[in-house]
């Protein structure tokens, strides 16, 4: 499981998460070419969509969905219930 380290003392702007998620997204890339499984906690989701293979949605602490970002894409229900505002 991975997690910005410090980012509760100062979470980082829009283009600095957009910075770092390139670089880990390098580096993620290496880990499963290697065979390395990775868990990524993610609020942001048009982040997490852009480089997971698989999507988990947890809701009042149960998995509410799990799939594939494009069928979370697809899926309106799950996005309405537990992603939108």
């Amino acid at each position: 499981m991975r997690r910005w380290p410090g980012t509760h003392f100062s979470p980082p702007s829009t283009t600095e998460l957009h910075y770092l998620w390139a670089a880990e997204f390098d580096r993620i890339v290496i880990e499963r070419q290697r065979g390395t499984s990775a868990l990524q906690v993610e609020q942001k989701l048009t982040i997490a969509l852009e480089v997971s293979e698989r999507c988990l949605v947890m809701g009042h602490g149960q998995i509410v969905f799990e799939g594939t970002p494009a069928a979370l894409k697809a899926d309106a229900y799950i996005r309405k219930e537990w992603l939108e505002v």
